[in-house]
């Protein structure tokens, strides 16, 4: 499969304009085929060619052309009376075919900096899946018609988790638990799930969508490296007419500077109880910068 997302890529590596550039990518229709087909049981028969034929057709606005065709957002913001405003990183709507009437589902995407921001995330993915919801009413559906009501799903990518808790992906969903008898009618209440999808700042070893997104926010790959890594495990080619080394992708996000590349070497020391040097090459501290990388290990130590 083809995409273009080097450009988006580069982009990650200017902190102003990180958030930005970390929504588009999440909008490149083969990417996010790669990132839905596993996760979702819907999409199970389906391969990622299939996947990206059910995605909401594409709206290219400020978007280069040569670009792949992005998916076309819904309104991000949700207003209901009396309930404020909330909004979304990335909404859209996918249909799969069935033999009656396609099976629509409406899916949020966010892509999440701070793991721990002082509260937790799958409940406010659980209140983001409600107003998608709720804000179906009088749009896809009237009351009492709750049949008509579309599946939705909250999809959160946490980065820079710690090692302990990285490449881990947790479904969270309603289910039905008997409490006396067995109640064999069939029923509708399969509506809302949250998906946290937690990467760290070392790729997964393991091959999936952690990997992949992990390889894609990485700190430490070149340009080069990820696109090599997202066409050997995924085959996803990337344009050679948007490819160029741009070095290392240090100030991927916030910005990577020596205390937080050492920060990060300190942690991987202490879980792996291995020696620095180890620590750095499985980081990909170049090799000409350990030395001065030890020096600051050794100052923090003395202080």
């Amino acid at each position: 499969m083809y995409s273009d997302i080097n450009e988006l890529l580069n982009r990650l590596s200017n902190e102003s304009q990180y958030d930005t550039a970390a929504k588009e990518i999440l909008k490149d229709k083969i990417l996010l085929s790669n990132i839905l087909q596993p996760l979702l049981p819907e999409l199970r028969s389906y391969n990622c060619e299939d996947v990206v034929k059910f995605l909401s057709e594409p709206k290219i606005a400020s978007v280069p052309l040569e670009f792949t065709p992005k998916i076309d957002d819904k309104a991000n913001e949700s207003k209901i009376p009396n309930e404020g405003s909330v909004f979304f990183d990335i909404v859209f709507d996918l249909h799969i075919p069935a033999e009656k009437d396609p099976i629509k589902i409406i899916i949020d995407i966010e892509a999440q900096k701070n793991p721990h921001p002082g509260y937790d995330l799958v409940t406010r993915g659980f209140f983001y899946c409600a107003r998608l919801v709720s804000s179906q009413l009088n749009r896809d559906f009237v009351i009492p018609k709750y049949n008509q009501i579309s599946k939705t799903y909250s999809i959160w990518i946490c980065m820079n988790e710690g090692i302990k808790n990285a490449n881990t992906i947790t479904r969270y969903h309603i289910d039905k638990t008997p409490i006396l008898g067995n109640y064999e009618g069939e029923e509708r209440y399969d509506l809302m799930e949250v998906i946290m999808i937690r990467i760290g700042n070392i790729p997964s070893r393991q091959k999936g969508v952690a990997q992949l997104l992990s390889i894609i926010y990485s700190k430490y790959l070149s340009i080069d490296e990820k696109t090599e890594l997202l066409k050997g495990n995924y085959d996803l080619h990337i344009s050679q007419s948007s490819k160029e080394v741009i070095g290392k992708m240090s100030n991927l996000g916030e910005g990577i500077r020596e205390q937080d590349k050492l920060d990060d070497i300190i942690i991987l020391m202490d879980y792996l109880k291995c020696p620095f040097e180890k620590a750095a090459e499985i980081l990909r501290v170049p090799k000409d910068n350990i030395d001065y990388m030890r020096t600051l290990y050794e100052d923090r130590i003395e202080s």
